[in-house]
């Protein structure tokens, strides 16, 4: 995290993380987060092994159209094998 704070779900636990913190997420563990605060946040994801960044520069949001959710998912669930679950806020 370098700016803000979000609660992040690992596994069923929810850590809050906010500046400074560094959490790592090993493959196929469930995982997500939410920013409750309203105020910015600042990221640094990286990704072992790399290639699905990609995946996130096609679909980000300050492109001038809408990114698509849905095209976004079925592109990661085809070419990373990867599951999404679209759920409540869990963490509070």
């Amino acid at each position: 995290m370098l700016k803000g704070t979000l609660a992040f779900l690992l596994k069923d636990q929810v850590l809050e993380l906010a500046a400074g913190d560094f959490v790592s997420v090993p493959k196929k563990t469930r995982h997500g987060y939410i920013n409750r605060s309203g105020a910015p946040v600042h990221l640094l994801v990286t990704f072992r092994p790399a290639g699905m960044e990609e995946l996130f520069y096609r679909h980000r949001s300050d492109q001038s159209a809408m990114p698509s959710l849905e095209g976004f998912l079925a592109e990661a669930a085809r070419d990373h094998a990867s599951t999404y679950e679209m759920g409540h806020d869990q963490a509070s």
